[in-house]
């Protein structure tokens, strides 16, 4: 056996082996992609006529985005939603298949109302699930409670099957003119005391309804180095503005709240309010060092026991990065929060090693779904070891809690802007990420892409155009600050706060493959921003500024007046509306249940697309029939391990499911298709040249 495989080797010549590379680079370049495709597979009605205008929702109307779990541990996921009836519901995607002419229902297998219809008072604001029994094998089965918060500040918890468990209601002053500005809820299964089963966190602010916030105005024509956060107000001139610092500092209104309740009957455990925890004011130098903005509601006031936030840098870099445009953007979640020493630079890096599993594309947490032979599920904060700290993210920035008693720790303030805050260079110091445009369309400083480090921002890492293609040099990996500066773009674009993920884009460009960048760039520490801008063109750039790809998508809205006309409303009327329910944006999520953050879905004024963060590929994309009024959710509704998106519109929701389509066996077509016509071709010229070599052997012959 061995020598007739030493034989047949023997035989293979530098022509067969320059052939067999050139098959393999033709089946390579040839390859066809995994394809995907969404699909809308279900809806539910909103009841338009228990909105104000019997349209569309206004702020203090809206309701909580659903959320996809598997609420018994089934490996089933169900959907849960809080209407505006008011009351919540849990559903699963329908068995019918989706018709051209109508959408099926969700399927309701429980619902339990929050109060009478039509009741202002009890219109949830915010919704969670989660465990209240700790995880503690794969053979354990646990079933998640549903919490709702309403507009009174009552708190109900019910069980898998809409049973309520217990109601608190954690305060009775509320004054009508005034709404749950944003709020978050956070269950988990560790207990204040003995007995209590788990706990359950709610924490929330409150505002003016009729109140109407000033925009953030800026000179438009500073310089780049110049533009600084704070420099949004002049206290002084501003008569508005100081009426309006006036109406907020009512602690009892902006304050963000927090509550810890007993999981087991909803009895207070402890609850930071304001005054409490003795709150005084800083010391000038004290005020001056950790430099609260002007935006900062209550100056200067520290509590008692309060740190610094650099004192926890590592852990304050840990639960970035933060932006804050709405409601849906707070949350709360558990941490480990211990005073750093020094900057512990190495213990920083030491901790973002990249995982094994990280090689093979899946989260560091997980390998897949419980359905599909991985963890049964769990809430992200159980892979919190010993955790003693509640970390908010709210409108003024991070804060801090303790766990045990809700002393706060201490507090970040950051500038509610439409930018990320992020350490996007791995380098232990907070950064700034934000597009920045000018009313001067031929300025210099116009259409880019800003990123400076420092809290305020003040020193400029990168800048780069976010309208214009990069060149040839920046697709050649060279930084594109170097060549910054963008020319004239007639759409005078805007853009939604950008997408910052753990860096994942492959370079474009011949230099890059052939030199192995492309790959290389995968494995940079760091993030990469993506940003997206009103005429659907994306950008993808890595921790130093390097333009990653830059591609157009049907993702727009920068032509939405037109349809004012078409819709036949009143110009106003059409603003409005527009500025009240209608909500792009860029939103990061894996392709796979547990899977890494590879991928983004942009919603435009009438389309949705899936793109690959990777390399800009567009991977799916489909028209939709409504306007989006929030943020999508995303999660595996029908139960095949890939992700399914939920999109929200003013007066329903619509279910896309994700398909995706192997492109194996048309690899596997190309490639026999390639082996045949290089096999034949060779032969024929085999053939060939054997018949003219004997003819040149005869003719010698004959001579």
């Amino acid at each position: 056996m061995m020598e007739e495989i030493g034989k047949r080797l023997a035989t293979v010549t530098v022509r067969d082996l320059w052939l067999f590379v050139v098959c393999a680079i033709a089946v390579y370049l040839l390859r066809v992609r995994d394809s995907y495709s969404l699909q809308p597979v279900w809806r539910m009605d909103i009841d338009t006529s228990l909105y104000e205008n019997k349209q569309y929702a206004k702020i203090w109307e809206q309701t909580p985005p659903p959320v996809i779990t598997d609420i018994e541990s089934d490996g089933i996921n169900e959907i849960v939603i809080a209407t505006n009836e008011p009351k919540v519901i849990m559903a699963v995607a329908p068995d019918i298949k989706p018709t051209n002419a109508m959408l099926p229902y969700l399927k309701i297998l429980h619902e339990a109302p929050l109060g009478r219809k039509g009741d202002e008072k009890k219109k949830p604001v915010a919704l969670a699930t989660g465990f209240l029994v700790e995880y503690q094998s794969m053979l354990q089965i646990r079933k998640q409670v549903i919490v709702v918060l309403t507009a009174d500040w009552t708190v109900m918890c019910f069980n898998d099957e809409l049973n309520l468990m217990w109601e608190q209601q954690l305060t009775t002053t509320i004054d009508p003119e005034h709404f749950i500005k944003e709020a978050a809820i956070l269950i988990t299964s560790h207990s204040l005391k003995k007995k209590d089963g788990g706990s359950v966190i709610i924490g929330g602010s409150m505002t003016d309804k009729h109140h109407h916030e000033k925009k953030l105005v800026h000179d438009h024509h500073k310089r780049i180095q110049d533009i600084n956060p704070t420099d949004v107000y002049n206290d002084e001139d501003d008569e508005e503005y100081n009426e309006r610092m006036k109406k907020e500092a009512d602690a009892e209104i902006s304050h963000f709240s927090t509550y810890a309740l007993s999981a087991k009957d909803g009895s207070i455990r402890w609850h930071h309010l304001p005054g409490d925890f003795d709150e005084s004011v800083n010391s000038e130098e004290l005020l001056h060092s950790s430099h609260h903005f002007k935006l900062g509601l209550r100056k200067g006031l520290t509590h008692k026991g309060e740190s610094h936030w650099s004192q926890y840098n590592i852990a304050m870099l840990k639960s970035l990065p933060h932006t804050w445009q709405r409601r849906s953007d707070t949350k709360m979640e558990i941490s480990r929060f211990q005073k750093s020493r020094g900057l512990q630079s190495k213990d920083y890096e030491d901790d973002e090693e990249d995982n094994v599993l990280d090689f093979i594309g899946l989260d560091e947490e997980h390998l897949v779904g419980y359905a599909f032979g991985g963890l049964r599920p769990h809430s992200p904060s159980e892979h919190i070891k010993n955790p003693n700290a509640v970390v908010l993210h709210m409108h003024e920035g991070i804060e801090v809690l303790s766990l045990s008693s809700g002393q706060p720790l201490c507090r970040l303030k950051l500038q509610q802007d439409s930018g990320v805050y992020v350490d996007i260079n791995h380098d232990a110091v907070i950064d700034h990420v934000k597009a920045h445009f000018t009313d001067n369309p031929e300025h210099e400083d116009n259409c880019l892409a800003v990123v400076k480090s420092g809290h305020p921002p003040h020193t400029l890492l990168f800048n780069a155009s976010i309208c214009n293609p990069p060149g040839i040099f920046t697709m050649l990996s060279l930084t594109g600050s170097l060549f910054g500066g963008s020319d004239h773009y007639e759409e005078g674009p805007h853009t939604v706060p950008p997408v910052i993920v753990k860096s994942v884009a492959e370079r474009k460009g011949v230099w890059n493959h052939l030199s192995g960048q492309s790959h290389a760039a995968t494995a940079s520490k760091g993030y990469d921003s993506v940003f997206l801008l009103n005429n659907g063109k994306v950008t993808s750039f890595g921790p130093n500024g390097q333009t990653h790809w830059q591609v157009d998508s049907s993702a727009q809205w920068s032509k939405i007046d037109i349809h004012q006309y078409r819709d036949g409303h009143h110009p106003l009327e059409f603003l409005q509306r527009v500025r009240d329910a209608f909500v792009p944006g860029i939103q990061q999520m894996p392709l796979q249940i547990f899977g890494k953050e590879n991928t983004a879905v942009l919603t435009g004024w009438d389309s949705m697309v899936m793109i690959s963060l990777k390399d800009g590929h567009i991977l799916a994309e489909h028209s939709l029939p409504c306007r989006p009024s929030a943020p999508v959710v995303i999660g595996d509704f029908d139960n095949n391990g890939w992700n399914d998106i939920i999109l929200v519109c003013p007066s329903s929701y619509i279910g896309f499911s994700l398909q995706r389509f192997t492109g194996y066996w048309s690899t596997a077509a190309i490639a026999a298709a390639i082996i045949f016509v290089v096999t034949g071709l060779t032969a024929i010229f085999s053939n060939l040249e054997e018949e003219e070599n004997n003819d040149q052997h005869t003719q010698d012959h004959v001579s």
